[in-house]
């Protein structure tokens, strides 16, 4: 406690009457000695109202704005008159937490408030070292976060890059290989692989979701195309059960909206792959409609329902309506829980009506945003056949051989001259030495990475050379990484594992583009 009394002897018996009841205390000949203690520390300031009204005052008032939010420090005014003293009004309105003490004081009455602002003081430092545990804690647990987010980037990395291998291997052994036997083996083997794949990108996209690092891109999209072309990809595993699917968009809703397509393909390709799963018979319709500023996409069913008591677990991380869903259908139980999340980041929801032994309606709910965009704008136009489509040449940048290998063996089955670059320097010097039209950069390669690479090339370009189509390859599916590609020059962008169809299509609209 600092004690700055009227007198000499005034504090010296305060000293005596707090150090005798085991109060430690600091005598304060002028009010500057104790504001060079306040900066030391102190548990609580003993001043009288003669001190306060001197022409120091101001450095104890300064010193008590300037503390940090956890602190109010006691502060113990000795008055003549009680609240009835100018000063005592003063300190009140200036010195925040202040305990009036009318002289003259009774021993007992200053240990006693001396004891009870000692215990406040106390109790504020312990504020202080919650607040500071809670702070390494934040820090802690945002440490992890990013430790988290960088161990995710670089499993989804070392997961796609075989997995492009695996599966465009098990494409390209497709395509050449007409032996009956063999093409059973092999569609198979397809099938498990890209199950495989399903699996590792919905525990992926959960701990993205978890980690709050998934990004919403809205964009403008052709409604009825766009639906169609999901709805097809299901039509031959509809008809391998003898399910009948249907899809409509009803009249109501615009030719073109926006929204997050990406986003958008992945929740209906859950709901549809679901309800393929769980109908044995019967049919399976799609539609979409508008009303009161905003759209559904309504997936129905007429599978095996789920009892009412259940479905509030539907959408629930890593569970089933029932354990012996996982044995007899399989799947991770994370499909719906991110269709969820992701339909809540777009500010939407997801409903479900069902009744055991009779089907399921799932609904899905967005707000419906209309952009400007003309409707011919917003589709694209009809993909080359290959004999109309023009010769390429293509310079494939990839480190990795095994992708360098399928990729060559894809596009010169096209018909399309290919050269090979290892990395990011050899790209850019081959692409300096003679012209291509298309160049296929992936995007981490030892010493000039992809992005590197391009910002050269598109500064060389500049000078007056011809500019280039590059279509960037990456396994790095965020949003955040593909918007960085196409901020640095690049024209398309194509996600580890890449399909056949997918890479040809790809090519063919740069060499479409003017």
């Amino acid at each position: 406690m600092l004690v700055l009394a009227p007198t000499p002897r005034d504090g010296q018996l305060c000293h005596d009457i707090l150090a005798g009841a085991g109060v430690s205390c600091v005598l304060c000949a002028e009010l500057k000695d104790l504001c060079a203690h306040l900066r030391e520390g102190a548990a609580g300031v003993l001043l009288s109202e003669e001190a306060f009204a001197r022409e120091e005052a101001p450095c104890l008032r300064n010193w008590l704005q300037e503390q940090p939010t956890w602190s109010d420090l006691p502060i113990l005014l000795l008055t003549r008159a009680g609240e009835n003293s100018p000063a005592a009004l003063r300190a009140l309105d200036l010195l925040g937490n202040v305990v009036l003490l009318e002289r003259p004081l009774g021993k007992s009455t200053l240990v006693s408030v001396a004891r009870s602002s000692l215990r406040e003081r106390k109790r504020q430092y312990q504020t202080r070292s919650h607040l500071e545990m809670l702070k390494q804690a934040r820090q802690e647990a945002e440490e992890a976060t990013r430790a988290k987010s960088e161990f995710l980037a670089n499993m989804s990395h070392e997961i796609r890059t075989p997995m492009t291998i695996f599966l465009g291997a098990l494409e390209h052994l497709e395509q050449i290989d007409r032996n009956p036997e063999h093409q059973k083996l092999l569609q198979m083997a397809d099938k498990s692989a890209r199950h495989l794949r399903e699996l590792i990108d919905d525990i992926l996209d959960f701990s993205r979701i978890e980690a709050g690092h998934v990004e919403i891109c809205p964009g403008p999209f052709e409604v009825r195309a766009w639906i169609e072309d999901i709805v097809s990809m299901f039509r031959s595993l509809a008809r391998e059960k003898n399910l009948r699917m249907t899809s409509r968009v009803e009249d109501e809703v615009p030719a073109i909206i926006e929204a997050d397509v990406l986003r958008l393909k992945q929740i209906l390709t859950n709901l549809l792959g679901n309800a393929i799963k769980f109908t044995v018979e019967g049919e399976i319709n799609v539609t979409m409609k508008a009303a009161e500023g905003q759209w559904e996409l309504v997936v129905a069913d007429t599978g095996i329902g789920i009892p009412a008591e259940k479905q509030h677990l539907l959408f629930q991380s890593f569970s089933q309506v029932n354990s012996t869903f996982q044995r007899d259908y399989g799947g991770t139980g994370l499909g719906l829980a991110i269709s969820k999340n992701l339909a809540e980041l777009m500010g939407g929801r997801i409903t479900v009506r069902s009744r055991e032994g009779e089907g399921s309606v799932f609904t899905l709910i967005l707000p419906l945003t209309v952009p400007n965009v003309p409707g011919s704008e917003a589709s694209a136009g009809p993909a080359a056949s290959p004999d109309d489509e023009p010769s390429c040449r293509i310079l494939l940048a990839e480190d990795d051989p095994m992708i360098r290998e399928l990729f060559t063996m894809q596009l010169r089955r096209r018909g399309w001259h290919v050269e090979v670059a290892g990395s990011g320097e050899e790209a850019f010097e081959m692409w300096n030495l003679r012209p291509f039209d298309v160049i296929l950069m992936d995007l981490q390669m030892p010493g000039m990475d992809g992005l590197e690479a391009t910002r050269q090339i598109r500064a060389r370009e500049m000078e007056g050379d011809e500019p280039v189509r590059i279509v960037g390859v990456t396994a790095h599916a965020r949003q955040k990484v593909i918007e960085e590609c196409l901020k640095e020059g690049m024209d398309e962008i194509l996600t580890k594992p890449v399909k056949s169809q997918e890479l040809e299509e790809t090519i063919l609209k740069c060499l479409q583009k003017e």
